[in-house]
């Protein structure tokens, strides 16, 4: 079980090595019209 967890947290710490700001990411404008007809189940299939 210690192996298990020292093999996730070592993963975790190597993602978030990768991260980088999110001041750094440009945001690009997506219309809604394109997800007004989805439903819930729709859109949790999207994101």
């Amino acid at each position: 079980m210690g192996t298990d967890v020292s093999l996730k947290l070592g993963l975790l710490l190597l993602l978030s090595g990768c991260a980088s700001s999110s001041a750094d990411i440009v945001p690009s404008y997506v219309s809604p019209l394109n997800y007004q007809s989805y439903d819930c189940e729709q859109l949790t299939m999207e994101a």
